[in-house]
This record gives C-alpha cells, sequence and structure tokens, in this order.
C-alpha cells in the first residue's frame, strides 16, 4: 500500500543520538542546484540539528557524508 506524507511529517523510534534526533529517510531526494538543500537516498540516516520544524522545514545532517 502506498502512503502519502506531508512534507514536514517525520517518524523516528528510538533513533537518538548525544541528544539529537535522528530519522530514516523514507524515499529518496536530489536537492539539485539548491545549496541549501540536503540530497539523500532511502534508507540515509539524518540528525536533526534543530528539534522541531521551523516554517515548515526541518534542518539536518546526512550521516552517510556530513
Amino acid at each position: 500500500e502506498t502512503q502519502t506524507l506531508p512534507r514536514s511529517s517525520s517518524m523516528a523510534a528510538g533513533l537518538e543520538r548525544n541528544g539529537r534526533t535522528r530519522v530514516q529517510a523514507l524515499f529518496s531526494h536530489a536537492a539539485g542546484d539548491n545549496s541549501t538543500l540536503l540530497s539523500f537516498t532511502e534508507g540515509d540516516i539524518i540528525t536533526l540539528l534543530v528539534p522541531e520544524a521551523r516554517d515548515g522545514w526541518h534542518y539536518g545532517e546526512n550521516e552517510k557524508n556530513r
């Protein structure tokens, strides 16, 4: 079954490290030419740098390539 999630939806279950929430990408995203966006592939782990979304956006770092 295919499920569509809003852009700001995320699920984290037991992925916390050093007090920061970690999330696993459900699908891939290519940032293209926009250097402010994060590229990642399905299954990548992303550490959230800010605990809550700001203006509908999460800020994070891909653990695979920092």
